[in-house]
Order: structure tokens, then C-alpha cells, then sequence
């Protein structure tokens, strides 16, 4: 599987915050990160997802959101065929769960429409 090429546009959810989407394209595999938590290593390639989506989702370039985090790309990937041929818009929304450094964050999924 081919490395998913930058630049990457990471999608970033604070807590309490939801982001809906109509997911019109993706790609998955691996693709590079850069933790600042403290004693991250400056570089790691993770499985990630790269979501593509409308204009009216995204006010500017590029239309797609890239999506690194291991549990919402393991909830993502199953979702996303079906999300792009019936068109329905899909709402994510944020939780931290642990506000320590490195910070952890769940997310729910909700198909609408």
C-alpha cells in the first residue's frame, strides 16, 4: 500500500466539537505524522485515511480532511464505501477522554439523513 502523499490537511476535533461531511471520495494507507506530545519521536507513519469532500464542506483548499487517529480511522474505513454511494452527509464529534499529555480523544460517528 502506497504512502498517502502530503500535504496533509489533519482533521482536528476539540472536544465537544462536531464536524459533518459528505464524504465524496477516500483514500486509505499509511501516511506520516509528527507527535508534540512530550518524548514523541519527531517522525511515526501511521494507517490514516484521506476523506474527500464537498466544497460546501471545506471553505478552502484542498477538499479533503486526512485522518490519523487510530480509532476513528478503524471506525472510518468500514463506513466510508457506503457513505460515498448514498451520499449522506456523516457527523463526527469529539470526546476527551484523557486530558493528559499525550491527551486522549474517542469520537462517535453519526450517518444522518
Amino acid at each position: 500500500m502506497s504512502e498517502i502523499p502530503g500535504p496533509y490537511e489533519y482533521l482536528e476535533i476539540e472536544d465537544g466539537q462536531s464536524v459533518t461531511m459528505h464524504v465524496v471520495g477516500f483514500e486509505a494507507g499509511p501516511m506520516r505524522i509528527h507527535p508534540t506530545w512530550a518524548g514523541a519521536p519527531e517522525e511515526k507513519t501511521v494507517e490514516g485515511v484521506r476523506v474527500f469532500v464537498t466544497m460546501a464542506d471545506k471553505e478552502y483548499l484542498p477538499y479533503y480532511w486526512d485522518v490519523s487517529q487510530a480509532h476513528l480511522v478503524a471506525a472510518l474505513k468500514p463506513l466510508l464505501p457506503g457513505l460515498v454511494e448514498s451520499k449522506k452527509p456523516v457527523k463526527i464529534t469529539a470526546r476527551l477522554t484523557r486530558p493528559h499529555d499525550p491527551a486522549s480523544k474517542r469520537f462517535s460517528i453519526e450517518i444522518l439523513g
